[in-house]
């Protein structure tokens, strides 16, 4: 079973400087007294435990990481946001579970892709 990491308080740069061209990533921003955050956490760890060795989670309180929220100019929670490699791909703000399914499908064929691309220039 794949485990999401948690962010600490730091800054974007720290953040986007250990992105990975090679790699997709997750970011669920939510907060300890968000009750759809806590509802969707199970359904998310679900949906992550499915997707390819190429996608990594991580997890950031709205609260506890203020620079980053301020960064990615959170309005709701929860909020998830995905990267390939550096470059930003979606935004989702909802715990509505067919928006996150749809959401997590369009990081699975991302990992799909990019796992291909990278076997091609290996």
């Amino acid at each position: 079973m794949k485990e999401g990491l948690v962010l600490e308080d730091i800054l974007p740069a720290d953040f986007l400087n250990n992105l990975r061209d090679n790699m997709v990533t997750i970011i669920k921003v939510s907060a300890e007294w968000c009750g759809p955050c806590k509802k969707i956490a199970p359904y998310v760890k679900e949906l992550f435990n499915l997707t390819g060795d190429n996608v990594q989670l991580f997890y950031a309180d709205a609260d506890e990481n203020e620079r980053l929220s301020h960064y990615w100019r959170i309005r709701k929670l929860p909020t998830f946001i995905s990267y390939v490699g550096r470059e930003k791909t979606d935004i989702l703000e909802s715990a509505n579970q067919e928006e996150v399914l749809k959401f997590f499908q369009k990081v699975d064929l991302h990992s799909k892709l990019l796992s291909k691309s990278y076997k091609n220039n290996i």
